[in-house]
């Protein structure tokens, strides 16, 4: 840009949109839920000049440090910027927190951990003929959590002729675990 100043001519530089270099937020997966998740640590450079940040869905912290904020503010080269937001309270559920700054956007998304799924080894169980009043040898069955969170408020239980004469259960099965329960027939 040419400027005329007391009749001469002078070269002056306007900076309209300051440019950052690219810059990435990971992605996290496998996150708790209703968890504080924070992203990791990247540097800014590039900036030619301070440049405003803003940011929707979460908030942000220059210099990484324990004060996070929602509202707009101002980045320079040099600096680091995280950001951080709660995760859904949903299983298998994406949120993302978008900061914008000098023209750019970015995002950084955490995703809950997938629902628990138990599977039982042996959905039902035949026992051979047993005579009243004798008790039949146990047979096994293991329940697997394949889910990536633990799964609560379990109870093995029996009626009938039937129980449960040893278990490894318990009121949770974290996820990626599996526990045993020994059945018996005793019929009367």
């Amino acid at each position: 840009v040419v400027a005329c100043r007391f009749g001469r001519p002078e070269v002056a530089r306007y900076l309209m949109e300051p440019s950052p270099a690219p810059i990435a937020f990971a992605a996290r997966a496998g996150v708790a839920l209703s968890a504080t998740v924070t992203s990791n640590a990247v540097s800014v450079t590039g900036l030619e000049a301070p440049a405003p940040i803003s940011v929707s869905g979460g908030s942000y912290s220059i210099g990484c440090g324990a004060t996070f904020v929602t509202t707009p503010g101002t980045i320079s080269t040099g600096q680091t910027v995280c950001l951080r937001h709660t995760s859904s309270s949903g299983y298998s559920q994406p949120v993302t927190t978008t900061p914008a700054f000098a023209g750019s956007v970015l995002t950084f998304t955490s995703t809950t951990v997938a629902a628990p799924t138990l599977t039982v080894s042996a959905p039902s169980l035949a026992f051979p003929g047993q005579a009243v009043g004798t008790t039949s040898g146990g047979q096994v069955v293991t329940i697997t959590n394949n889910g990536g969170d633990a799964a609560t408020g379990l109870f093995v239980g029996t009626g009938g002729d039937f129980a449960v004469s040893a278990t490894t259960c318990g009121a949770s099965l974290p996820a990626l675990t599996s526990c045993t329960v020994t059945l018996v027939f005793t019929p009367l």
